[in-house]
């Protein structure tokens, strides 16, 4: 009979369980943040390739992995992480697949305080301007003004004030028919974007400029738009849809079609999204 190495001895006594079973405790205190960060990075990168499904899937899931990690001992300095992640994916998943009415009727996770639902409120405004809803652009910039006064020397929060805030401003100004007004604030934090650069998995606001001027029927300003936003944030799946639309419109067949074709490529020819525009990328660049 082959006697056991002293590693496996060791290995099999209580003791080694117990400190095995502490050091999985530890390791999953240590990753959990960054499996949600990782989650979120696999949910933007879906979104880009047409894996709406898959993309809202995980986004879905994103709340059970913050309450367990709220909810174990010795996380208190990760405690705003949980909801944070939640509120955010949410949000970026309504928002790249253009589900407006899903996007203004999200609510911050349960629990939520502070600058925890601070993606919540950007949602909102956005969904406001493309659904010309005066009254929900309002309360956006409202709660994304009352969330900043409670902020002190925060990493994030010269981006809120220079760049989503902005926008915000921007959405309530199109509501309100104060078009000029309404590009003026967007390119303002489009500019300001460029030269700080862009979060993680962030929307360009050089693209909602883009998107604002196709609203107003301005395909030629448009397309500039897009153009740049493209250079800055190569392959977006939404970049390559909006350029193309924008081409098409103005005439620009081999333009359009270029777009298109990127984007059908990208995205497997549409075989796992249904989104109306992917389809009509694949029919038109294939």
């Amino acid at each position: 009979m082959m006697r056991a190495r002293p590693w496996e001895r060791w290995s099999s006594r209580p003791h080694a369980r117990r400190t095995r079973k502490k050091k999985c405790c530890m390791a999953w205190r240590c990753c959990t943040p960054l499996v949600m960060q990782a989650r979120k990075f696999l949910i933007y990168a879906y979104l880009q390739i047409g894996q709406d499904e898959r993309a809202h899937e995980l986004a879905a899931a994103m709340r059970g992995v913050g309450e367990r990690m709220m909810a174990m001992p010795g996380m208190d300095d990760m405690k705003d992480s949980g909801h944070y992640f939640d509120n955010e994916v949410v949000v970026i998943d309504a928002m790249e697949t253009h589900d407006w009415k899903a996007l203004a009727a999200l609510q911050p996770a349960p629990g939520s305080q502070g600058t925890q639902a601070v993606h919540i409120y950007w949602g909102w405004g956005v969904a406001a301007g493309h659904l010309h809803d005066k009254k929900l652009a309002k309360t956006a910039l409202q709660q994304m003004d009352a969330m900043l006064k409670t902020m002190k020397n925060r990493s994030y929060e010269h981006s809120l004030r220079t760049i989503k805030r902005p926008e915000l401003v921007a959405w309530k100004e199109y509501t309100e028919n104060h078009t000029e007004k309404a590009v003026e604030a967007m390119r303002m934090a489009a500019d300001q974007q460029d030269e700080l650069g862009q979060d993680e998995v962030d929307i360009p606001a050089r693209e909602m400029l883009g998107d604002l001027l196709m609203m107003e029927n301005q395909p030629e300003e448009a397309l500039k738009e897009y153009r740049v936003a493209l250079k800055l944030s190569p392959n977006r799946l939404n970049g390559l849809l909006s350029a193309g639309a924008a081409a098409e419109k103005l005439k620009l067949t081999d333009e359009a079609r270029g777009f298109y074709r990127a984007a059908a490529q990208q995205t497997d020819n549409g075989a796992h999204s249904q989104r109306p525009e992917v389809k009509h990328a694949v029919e038109v660049g294939m």
